[in-house]
Protein backbone atom coordinates (compact mmCIF):
# COMPACT_ATOMS: atom_id res chain seq x y z
CA UNK A 1 0.00 0.00 0.00
CA UNK A 2 1.33 3.87 -0.54
CA UNK A 3 1.90 6.55 -3.18
CA UNK A 4 3.20 5.39 -6.19
CA UNK A 5 2.65 8.61 -8.75
CA UNK A 6 2.00 7.19 -11.75
CA UNK A 7 -1.10 9.32 -13.28
CA UNK A 8 -0.68 7.95 -16.82
CA UNK A 9 -1.24 4.08 -15.87
CA UNK A 10 -4.64 2.93 -17.32
CA UNK A 11 -5.34 0.12 -14.85
CA UNK A 12 -8.57 -1.48 -16.62
CA UNK A 13 -6.16 -2.53 -20.00
CA UNK A 14 -2.42 -1.77 -17.42
CA UNK A 15 -1.10 0.45 -20.26
CA UNK A 16 0.67 3.44 -19.27
CA UNK A 17 1.69 6.68 -21.26
CA UNK A 18 5.27 6.73 -19.86
CA UNK A 19 8.45 4.37 -20.14
CA UNK A 20 8.82 4.90 -16.15
CA UNK A 21 5.43 3.98 -15.76
CA UNK A 22 5.85 0.58 -18.10
CA UNK A 23 8.97 -0.73 -16.37
CA UNK A 24 6.40 -0.43 -13.06
CA UNK A 25 3.85 -2.15 -14.71
CA UNK A 26 5.71 -5.03 -15.83
CA UNK A 27 7.30 -5.36 -12.39
CA UNK A 28 4.10 -5.76 -11.06
CA UNK A 29 3.32 -8.86 -13.83
CA UNK A 30 7.08 -10.00 -12.86
CA UNK A 31 6.06 -10.43 -9.17
CA UNK A 32 2.78 -11.12 -9.41
CA UNK A 33 0.75 -8.82 -7.88
CA UNK A 34 -2.29 -7.03 -8.43
CA UNK A 35 -3.51 -3.93 -7.86
CA UNK A 36 -6.88 -3.46 -6.09
CA UNK A 37 -7.92 0.07 -5.92
CA UNK A 38 -10.72 1.01 -8.52
CA UNK A 39 -11.62 4.30 -7.99
CA UNK A 40 -9.55 7.33 -8.42
CA UNK A 41 -8.26 8.70 -5.20
CA UNK A 42 -6.25 11.66 -5.72
CA UNK A 43 -6.65 13.95 -8.78
CA UNK A 44 -8.83 12.25 -10.54
CA UNK A 45 -5.86 9.17 -10.61
CA UNK A 46 -5.52 6.01 -8.73
CA UNK A 47 -1.78 7.14 -7.39
CA UNK A 48 -2.74 5.63 -4.09
CA UNK A 49 -2.18 1.97 -4.06
CA UNK A 50 -3.14 -1.41 -2.33
CA UNK A 51 -1.03 -3.83 -4.22
CA UNK A 52 -1.72 -7.71 -3.22
CA UNK A 53 -0.40 -10.95 -3.77
CA UNK A 54 -4.21 -12.12 -4.43
CA UNK A 55 -7.15 -10.12 -4.76
CA UNK A 56 -9.13 -12.14 -2.40
CA UNK A 57 -7.09 -11.06 0.51
CA UNK A 58 -8.34 -7.16 0.49
CA UNK A 59 -11.81 -6.12 0.98
CA UNK A 60 -14.17 -3.69 1.37
CA UNK A 61 -11.97 -0.83 -0.01
CA UNK A 62 -13.56 2.12 0.03
CA UNK A 63 -12.11 6.34 0.25
CA UNK A 64 -13.26 8.07 3.59
CA UNK A 65 -12.64 11.58 2.69
CA UNK A 66 -9.34 13.83 2.80
CA UNK A 67 -7.28 14.36 6.28
CA UNK A 68 -7.46 18.43 6.36
CA UNK A 69 -4.85 19.71 4.80
CA UNK A 70 -3.60 16.64 2.26
CA UNK A 71 -4.76 16.07 -0.74
CA UNK A 72 -4.62 12.29 -0.43
CA UNK A 73 -7.66 10.18 0.43
CA UNK A 74 -8.05 8.25 3.69
CA UNK A 75 -8.41 4.56 2.14
CA UNK A 76 -9.82 1.89 4.55
CA UNK A 77 -10.16 -1.77 3.40
CA UNK A 78 -10.19 -5.20 5.20
CA UNK A 79 -7.49 -7.70 5.35
CA UNK A 80 -8.80 -11.22 4.80
CA UNK A 81 -7.03 -13.67 5.96
CA UNK A 82 -7.98 -17.36 6.98
CA UNK A 83 -11.33 -17.15 7.55
CA UNK A 84 -10.37 -14.64 10.08
CA UNK A 85 -10.90 -10.74 9.68
CA UNK A 86 -8.23 -8.01 10.38
CA UNK A 87 -9.63 -4.42 9.69
CA UNK A 88 -6.76 -1.80 8.63
CA UNK A 89 -7.57 2.02 8.40
CA UNK A 90 -4.63 3.61 6.47
CA UNK A 91 -4.15 7.55 6.31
Amino acid sequence: MGNFNHPDIYWRDNTAGHKKSMRFLECISDNIVTQVIEEPVRRGAPLDLILASDEGLIGAVKAEGSTGCSDHEIMEFRILRGGRRAKSKIT
